[in-house]
Parts: C-alpha cells; structure tokens; sequence
C-alpha cells in the first residue's frame, strides 16, 4: 500500500466518522423510500491481470464519475453508475500459447495500461443500523476500451506480427462485482450523504485478442462519493 492510498482511506474514513458523529442517528435509520439521488464519485483501482499462465503485480490508477441511485424501498436500492477508470498491470510475465495463428512474443516483466469507460448495474442491501448506513452491494458491469499503452507505448514494435497495444486487447469486458459502503449524512443538508465505498472486480472474459495469452482484468476499487437527492 503506497502513500497515495493511505492517504484516500485516511481522508475517507475521517469524512466518514466526522459524519456520523455529527448526524442525528434518526436521520439514517433507513432509506427514504421512493428517493432518486445524483452522486459523483472518485477514488483509486489496484488492478492486475489473472490467468492460466499469467504472472503480475498491481497497479494503481483513478476511477471517477457520477451515478444515479434510487431507493426501491427502505431495504433495497439499484444504483447505475457511468466510471472513467484506469486498469491494467505491472511486471506481466505470461507465455502465449504455441497453436496461435501469428507469431507470438511472450510477456517478461512488461507493464500494461488500459483506459475503460465503465458501467456498473449494482443492487444493494442497507442493513437495519442506527446513525450510519451500511450497504451490502453486487452486480455486473460492463466496461469498452479507451486505449492501452505496453510499457508506456501505444505501439512496442514496429513489427507487423506484433498489432497496436489497443488491437491486442478486447474492445469490451464484462465483470461482476461484490463490496459494500457505509453512509453518513451531510450535516445541514436534506437528504444529502457522503458515502465511501469498496468492491472487489472481476472479469470474466479473457479480454486478449491476437497472442494466445490468457488474461482477466482484476480490481480492487475504493470511492468517496457525493450524494444529493432529485
């Protein structure tokens, strides 16, 4: 954990804990039922690549936007969300496999950077807690690529065999995600709640495309996030 994430888990936790105390614990007893909210968020992704033959350390990049939530009843709220996030990984070493139909350079040590517009359909779970709330959240999301970059470059070699960074990936990716958040209220606001938040991404499909690599985005997503009712 470096210092840039201590840091956002330092400033979340002591938004989070500054809310609670000054709250009234009646005004989080439950959700208001029938409530649309606007939220923007930002925070950090620990991401890496998994896989069958695939070696790789984390990185670290910025995902940030804004969401719609909306309170179905005092339990049970859906959530969409529209992210710009930053994935990939560092020191990949991973072997293609020898039936690929063009010639193949394997991975050693190589750092990889990919830019997603995300898209996470969440339903969440807000437990019965007086003063704060505490949301149990789970859904898919659907993520296309912006560009990607191998060892900062977007094209490594001027080889016909090896395509344009962005070519080697799949344009889409499709993940689930498990986590939670808990809520504070906005003192001196109606309504109005910061909330931080962390879930665990992973992705299902192998998102390589022309070298025989098996690859899966993995992330680990912090947020702080803003929200206002409509």
């Amino acid at each position: 954990m470096n210092r840039l994430t201590r840091r956002f888990i330092a400033t979340a936790l002591l938004l989070t804990g500054l809310g609670a105390l000054l709250a009234p614990g009646s005004v989080l007893a439950q959700n208001q039922p029938d409530q649309l909210y606007l939220g923007i968020q930002g925070g950090l992704a620990q991401s890496q690549f998994s896989g069958d033959g695939t070696d790789a350390s984390s990185r670290q990049g910025f995902s940030g936007g804004v969401n719609l939530m909306y309170n179905l009843n005092e339990e049970f709220s859906v959530e969409l969300k529209a992210l710009y996030t930053e994935r990939g990984a560092d020191g990949v070493r991973a072997s293609a496999d020898p039936g690929t139909s063009s010639p193949a350079f394997n991975l050693e040590g190589d750092d990889f950077a990919l830019d997603y517009y995300h898209f996470p359909l969440l339903a969440k779970i807000t437990a019965p807690i007086e003063a704060v709330k505490v949301r149990l959240l789970a859904g898919p999301a659907v993520s296309f690529l912006n560009g990607a970059t191998k060892n900062g470059d977007e094209t490594r070699r001027n080889i016909q065999s090896e395509p344009p960074v962005t070519e080697r990936f799949s344009f889409y990716d499709v993940s689930g995600i498990v986590g939670g958040e808990i809520a504070v209220p906005v003192p001196g606001s109606l309504n109005a709640e910061v909330a931080i938040e962390g879930g665990y991404q992973f992705g299902l499909p192998n998102i390589d495309n022309t070298q025989g690599f098996e690859l899966n985005n993995r992330s680990f997503d912090g947020a702080l996030t803003f929200r206002i009712p409509l």
